[in-house]
């Protein structure tokens, strides 16, 4: 199961984005196969760019 919710702007050649990835929780095994804890999948995304020429606005 995964859930991806993200929005991106774009103004005069900038871009930025902003995106939250959530994914179930990993088991962490040792060797012998045995749980020894938990990790967590989540995280926050941010990006920030710029473009020159082309794209939609090189029309």
């Amino acid at each position: 199961m995964e859930v991806l919710n993200g929005q991106v702007l774009e103004w005069a050649g900038f871009r930025m984005g902003l995106e939250y990835n959530f994914l179930p929780e990993s088991d962490i095994e040792d060797v012998n196969g045995a749980k020894v804890g938990t990790a967590k999948n989540a995280y926050l995304g941010i990006h920030i760019g710029f473009f020159v020429g082309g794209g939609k606005w090189g029309r």
